[in-house]
C-alpha cells in the first residue's frame, strides 16, 4: 500500500531472500506475452528449450527438467488453466526439476522456463526471457478408477486430519455398486514407503461406499500420498493416479493473500518489502482505486495473483495498527523508488491510515510533527516498533465503508466524526524483505519468520469482470457502495477457486 505512489497493495514488490526456481506451462502463451509487455527481460538470458523435457508424466502431475543457466538463482514454469490464456498457475522449486500437479488428465501444456538473473537482486523488473515452448501431454485416467481426488469442499487445513473426496469411475467394472478402498502413506524424499490401507475387524479392506473420507490422528506438519481404488462384483482393483496434500504445522498460520500489479505489465513476482492482502482488503482498495483517482494501471490487463504464506505465531504486545491483535507487528507502508532500487518500508503514512480509520489523536500522534523534508504524507513511528515489523509480518485492518476515496492523493484536517461506525471487513499485509525463509526452509527457525508456498496462481483483471467484478467507479468524496464491495469480494474469491481446489497450505 504505497501511498502518493500506489497506496494499497498495488504493485510489484520483492520476494527478498533466497528464491526458488518456478516452471511456466501454459495451454495459450497470449496471457504470457501480455505480462512481458512494457519491461524488457535481460536479453539473452534465457533457459535453452531444447533442455527442457518432462519426466514422471501422470494423469494429474509430471516433472519439468531443464538444464542450469550460468548465473541464475532461481527459475518460472507457468501453466494455463482450464485452456484459458488468462488464468495461470506457477510451481516453484530451489532448481531443476520442479513438480507441476493439480493438473487436468489428458490435457497439452505448453511449458515454458524462465530464469532469475542473481545479479537482479530485487527481481522488479529484470527477469529472464520466456524459453521457447515444449508441449508436454498429461496422461488419461483409467475410467474404471475413481476420478477427480481431491480434497473435500469442506476441508481446511488441520494439523492432525486430511478430508478428501473422489468422484466415481467414468467406466464401472463391476455389475452391481461400486465400493472403494482408501490408501495413504508418508510422502518421504528418495524412499518408496509401504501403503496403508484402512482395515476392518478381521484385517479385511475397509470398503467406503461414499465418495469422500477424513482421515484422523496424522501427523503435523507432514505431506500425505493417496490413492483411492474401485472394486466391484468382478473383484478386480483400479487405483487413481497418486495426489498428495499437507497437514498443518505447528507454530505458524497460513494466509491467502492476493495482489494486483499496476501499470498492467508488471510481474507481480514478489511479496517481501511490499504490501499485499486478504480478498477483501484487496477489493477494499481497489473500491476507491479507479481509473479517475489511480492513473498507474489499468484493471482490465492487471495481473491479480493468489498466494499462500505461512508466517510465524508471535504474541507482540502494544502494536498500533492491529486493532488489538498480538499475531501481527504493526504495519508498514512499503515504497519503491525507481524501477531497480531496492523497496523499503516506512512508518505507516497518513494515506493507509486513513483506510484503517485511524482516530485524529492518534494520527497526530505519529504523523504531527515532521521535518519540512519529508513528504506530507509521511508519519514517525518509535523505532523498536519499526524494528519489530522488520522482522515479522505486519497488519491493518481496513473497515467498510471503505474510507480511502474522502482524502486519496490529498491529506485530510483528520478530526473525529470523519468515520463512520466501522464494519469489520478486510486487512493489508506486510512482510519483511530480510527474514524471509530460504526456499526448503522451517518457518520460525533462524531468524525465518515466514515464507511463501511454491504455488501461485495468476489471471487478470478481464477475469474477474467475467466472474462478476463491477468496475463500476466511486466518485471521489463518497464512500463505496458496501454491497458492490462485498459481491466484489467474493466474486475475485470464486474467480480463483475456479482455478484451484486445494486450499492454502494443504
Amino acid at each position: 500500500h504505497q501511498a502518493g505512489v500506489m497506496a494499497s497493495p498495488c504493485g510489484a514488490g520483492v520476494w527478498g531472500g533466497a528464491l526458488a526456481a518456478v516452471v511456466f506451462l501454459s495451454l495459450g502463451a497470449e496471457g504470457i506475452r501480455v505480462r512481458d509487455q512494457g519491461y524488457a527481460a535481460v536479453e539473452g538470458f534465457h533457459v535453452d528449450s531444447t533442455s527442457i523435457r518432462c519426466t514422471g508424466v501422470s494423469s494429474v502431475s509430471l516433472t519439468v527438467e531443464f538444464d542450469r543457466l550460468e548465473g541464475a538463482d532461481g527459475y518460472d514454469v507457468e501453466l494455463a488453466l482450464d485452456g484459458q490464456d488468462r488464468t495461470f498457475v506457477s510451481f516453484t522449486g530451489p532448481s531443476p526439476p520442479v513438480e507441476a500437479y493439480d493438473l487436468q488428465p489428458n490435457t497439452t501444456y505448453e511449458v515454458y522456463v524462465r530464469a532469475h538473473p542473481k545479479t537482479m537482486m530485487y527481481r522488479s523488473y529484470g527477469w529472464g526471457g520466456l524459453s521457447d515452448p515444449i508441449k508436454c501431454t498429461t496422461n488419461a485416467t483409467d475410467p474404471r478408477s475413481p476420478q477427480n481426488v481431491r480434497l473435500h469442499p469442506d476441508h481446511s487445513l488441520a494439523r492432525d486430519a486430511i478430508h478428501i473426496a473422489w468422484d466415481a469411475p467414468a467406466l464401472a467394472d463391476s455389475d452391481g455398486g461400486l465400493e472403494y478402498t482408501v490408501a495413504y502413506r508418508l510422502r518421504v524424499p528418495s524412499a518408496d514407503n509401504e501403503w496403508t490401507h484402512i482395515l476392518t475387524e478381521g484385517s479385511l479392506l475397509e470398503s467406503v461406499p461414499t465418495g469422500e473420507y477424513k482421515l484422523t490422528d496424522l501427523e503435523a506438519s507432514s505431506t500425505y500420498e493417496f490413492k483411492i481404488g474401485a472394486h466391484g462384483s468382478t473383484g478386480n482393483r483400479f487405483w487413481s493416479d497418486i495426489v498428495w496434500f499437507n497437514t498443518g504445522r505447528e507454530g505458524t498460520t497460513v494466509l491467502e493473500l492476493v495482489r494486483v500489479a499496476e501499470n498492467g505489465t508488471m510481474l507481480p513476482d514478489y511479496l517481501g518489502n511490499h504490501a499485499s492482502a486478504d480478498f477483501e482488503g484487496e477489493v477494499g482498495f481497489l473500491s476507491v482505486c479507479q481509473p479517475s483517482s489511480c492513473k498507474f494501471y489499468d484493471f482490465t490487463y492487471s495481473p491479480f495473483v493468489r498466494y499462500c504464506v505461512e508466517i510465524a505465531n508471535v504474541e507482540i504486545p502494544n502494536t498500533n495498527t492491529t486493532n488489538g491483535s498480538s499475531a501481527f507487528s504493526d504495519y508498514t507502508s512499503c515504497l519503491q523508488e525507481g524501477l531497480l532500487n531496492p523497496p523499503f518500508c516506512e512508518c505507516d503514512n497518513k494515506i493507509d491510515r486513513v483506510f484503517a480509520y485511524e482516530s485524529a489523536d492518534t494520527m497526530n500522534k505519529f504523523c504531527g510533527n515532521k521535518t519540512s523534508t519529508r513528504p506530507a504524507y509521511a508519519c514517525e513511528c518509535d523505532p523498536e516498533s519499526m524494528k519489530i515489523s522488520a522482522t515479522y509480518a505486519g497488519m491493518m485492518p481496513v473497515p467498510l465503508p471503505v474510507a480511502g476515496n474522502l482524502f486519496f492523493g490529498d491529506i485530510p484536517p483528520y478530526s473525529v466524526g470523519h468515520y463512520p461506525d466501522p464494519i469489520p471487513f478486510g486487512h493489508w499485509y506486510h512482510f519483511p524483505a530480510e527474514t524471509v525463509c530460504p526456499f526448503g526452509a522451517e518457518v520460525g527457525k533462524e531468524n525465518c519468520t515466514w515464507r511463501r508456498f511454491q504455488t501461485a496462481y495468476s489471471t487478470y483483471g478481464d477475469y474477474l469482470v467475467k466472474s462478476g467484478y463491477n468496475t463500476t467507479d466511486t466518485p471521489d468524496g463518497t464512500f463505496p457502495d458496501n454491497k458492490m464491495v462485498r459481491q466484489n469480494a467474493e466474486a475475485m474469491r470464486n474467480a480463483f477457486k475456479s482455478m484451484t481446489q486445494r486450499c492454502c497450505g494443504c
